[in-house]
């Protein structure tokens, strides 16, 4: 209950302070950097001052993930024998009772590819996406990724319902720049004795998460969160970046993780302890991400400026699996088709497609 104040000017004549509110935050932070092709942190941050608060929100606070839980769904969609222009629907989704929306609130929205919506993070699309490729397959992708927390057997788990701690998703993503491969994270390289000799070494631990293709893939697509999407303002480091945002229900939580070629960031942001809304304005892209760039602009001065390595062509064991996607697909569509002529009113006017959101 005592207010703490900052000392900006002390006149000793007159016996007067010139002070400066310093209140302790209610709001907590965390972030981590990590390198991806070796698995080492560089930095972390579990707080706003371990003095007065020593839990480390990077590595135990489990939190909603919102759409920073995506890309492990997208991922098992390409894997799947989906590319980036498989059209995804958007038609408006009631399951007993739970109606998801898209962020601005419409709860359809018209068809769209995947590169698309991996960039404008719609909702809709990713639960449908989910249902598409079943429940256990999500569940097993985010299990390979290295996310000891099982993902949460419901749709709502696309938009990231399951409460993952910041570390683990950091180092899940790592998996995308490093080709599909996963480096456990750690801290200490080795330890020596007295004498120099060692006592204990980090073992070089290793994890196939997915192919490269895929990584690849999901990289390029990632890119567009940030080339037109909703991480526009992380152009300014001026080096190339692939990421995405995260905005929980209510606004309680917040997140971006990033990376170049090498370094993964991951920031998270939100009241420690409960859920609370940080304010209606606030998402990752105006919470998280501004945190994000202004520590990588002084880590990225002295780093060697990388670019992504484009995907390679689809292995052959995923062609046919793509060609059987394709002909599904069609197969779907035309099934609507004769559903929605079926049920048609002969009398009514045919309606004009402009290609416009179906809110």
């Amino acid at each position: 209950y005592l207010g703490e104040f900052a000392i900006n000017e002390v006149d000793e004549k007159n016996r007067r302070l010139k002070v400066e509110l310093s209140q302790i935050p209610a709001v907590q932070g965390a972030m981590m950097t990590l390198n991806a092709k070796n698995g080492e942190i560089i930095a972390m941050v579990g707080g706003y001052d371990f003095y007065t608060n020593k839990f480390n929100n990077a590595i135990q606070a489990y939190r909603q993930t919102g759409s920073c839980f995506k890309p492990f769904i997208y991922t098992a969609a390409v894997e799947w024998g989906m590319t980036p222009d498989t059209p995804v629907s958007g038609a408006p989704i009631s399951i007993g009772g739970w109606q998801p929306h898209n962020y601005d609130g419409s709860l359809g929205w018209a068809d769209m590819p995947i590169k698309t919506e991996r960039a404008k993070s719609m909702n809709i699309p990713a639960v449908h996406l989910l249902q598409t490729v079943g429940i256990q397959t999500g569940s097993q992708m985010v299990r390979r990724f290295g996310i000891k927390v099982p993902m949460s057997p419901y749709l709502p788990s696309a938009l990231g319902a399951t409460e993952v701690p910041l570390d683990q998703m950091v180092s899940a993503y790592s998996a995308f720049p490093n080709k599909g491969i996963r480096v456990e994270p750690h801290m200490i390289r080795k330890v020596l004795d007295r004498d120099g000799g060692p006592l204990e070494e980090w073992e070089h631990t290793t994890y196939k998460v997915m192919n490269e293709y895929v990584a690849l893939t999901m990289v390029s697509m990632m890119r567009g969160v940030v080339q037109g999407g909703t991480a526009t303002a992380a152009q300014s480091l001026g080096v190339p970046l692939a990421g995405k945002t995260g905005t929980v229900n209510d606004h309680t939580d917040v997140w971006f993780i990033g990376y170049t070629p090498t370094y993964v960031t991951g920031v998270w942001m939100g009241y420690p302890g409960k859920k609370k809304p940080l304010g209606n304005d606030m998402t990752g892209g105006k919470g998280a991400l501004p945190m994000f760039i202004d520590f990588m602009k002084t880590f990225l001065k002295d780093k060697p400026k990388e670019d992504f390595a484009k995907p390679p062509g689809m292995p052959e064991d995923m062609k046919e699996l793509f060609r059987q996607r394709q002909r599904e697909l069609a197969a779907e569509r035309a099934e609507l088709a004769a559903e929605a002529e079926e049920t048609a009113d002969p009398n009514a006017t045919p309606a004009t497609t402009t290609g416009e959101p179906k809110l």
